[in-house]
């Protein structure tokens, strides 16, 4: 505080010292022992008769701040206890540690190993997937437990994580197992007389004679006999109770069922291809009936508003014309009038 260079101010300068000095002081007024040595000090300079610059307002605004690094540490510590690894999780373990190692990096003073290891093993211990591999560092005896013993452990779960995650992005990439489902034919004896045959379900899927494979097969197998065909539509040219026509011509080859429906109502709610051909015609004999677009000349429009501005002139002339004319009938007459005045006077 006591540096002669605080006052001085460079040329250069003098305006940004005379605009911030007078916000800082501002400022400064929200802390009461801080606002107290500034107006202390400014009247000290003010009785000497130097300057009281910004350089200084900053300077003690850092020493009020400034604190002991003990009071760091002290801090550093506290956050240390304060991260919880059930606010992370198994999930999140590699963030808990990121977390973990930043705090500790933050002492002037490292933490001695112990301490650091103490609190490092009360949160690990919280993890259901840490159990077994804490095992091996709980058989050892209090004195040959070490804080590398822990930061291995830690580091070889957060690799198998990454792994794991990375396998399954793989299968989720892969899509579900190829099953091919093959039919034969197989001996069986029934319950009846004589003797039958019957079909058995097997699947295949892509392994490999080393035993990999790339799927599963379905635990319950669905048979041949519970996949069911969908049912065919009615055939609506066939349906002549309803309707008037020769029936349907393809007969056999038609990919819909021949059978005729049993109500009204059935058979309305059949689509009608004649009703769509209709809609179809309708559709393009109503594109077709719109006059055809106008074939305009380029610059036409041009034109047009070049006759128009024309015509609006010669007009404007012509009535200004009528104007003048009935102007000068006006003033003939009123001359006119005045001399049978005049004549009548004499």
């Amino acid at each position: 505080m006591t540096d002669a260079r605080l006052d001085v101010v460079p040329p250069n300068m003098i305006r940004l010292d005379r605009i911030l000095r007078p916000e800082l002081e501002e400022k400064c007024k929200q802390d009461l022992s801080l606002s107290g040595d500034l107006e202390r000090i400014k009247r000290e300079k003010s009785a000497l008769g130097e300057p009281f610059t910004m350089m200084r307002v900053l300077v003690m605004i850092y020493h009020n701040l400034c604190n002991e690094r003990s009071m760091l540490d002290m801090y550093t510590i506290r956050d240390l206890t304060n991260i919880q690894y059930e606010e992370f999780g198994d999930s999140r373990v590699d963030l808990f540690w990121n977390k973990f190692l930043s705090v500790l990096s933050r002492m002037n003073v490292p933490l001695e190993t112990k301490h650091a290891r103490d609190c490092l093993y009360h949160e690990m211990k919280k993890s259901k997937e840490l159990k077994i591999p804490l095992r091996e560092y709980n058989k050892k005896a209090l004195e040959d437990r070490t804080f590398e013993d822990l930061r291995t452990i830690i580091t070889e779960f957060i690799h198998e994580r990454r792994e794991e995650s990375a396998f399954k992005g793989e299968e989720v990439k892969k899509g579900p197992p190829k099953v091919h489902l093959v039919l034969g034919k197989g001996r069986g004896k029934g319950k009846g007389k004589g003797k039958g045959e019957s079909r058995r379900v097997t699947f295949q899927s892509s392994e490999d004679e080393s035993g990999n494979s790339s799927g599963w097969p379905p635990s319950t197998p669905v048979g041949p006999r519970r996949v069911s065909k969908p049912a065919k539509k009615k055939c609506v040219w066939y349906q002549t109770k309803w309707r008037k026509g020769p029936g349907c011509r393809r007969g056999a080859e038609c990919k819909f069922s021949h059978e005729m429906c049993s109500t009204r109502e059935e058979y309305d709610e059949l689509q009608k291809p004649w009703a769509l051909e209709e809609h179809e015609a309708y559709e393009r004999t109503k594109r077709s009936s719109k006059p055809p677009p106008i074939w305009v000349p380029k610059g036409e429009k041009e034109r047009d508003v070049v006759k128009l501005i024309v015509e609006e002139a010669r007009h404007a002339w012509q009535s200004l014309r009528k104007y003048e004319k009935s102007k000068e009938k006006k003033a003939r007459r009123k001359r006119a009038k005045a001399d049978a005045k005049a004549l009548r006077e004499l």
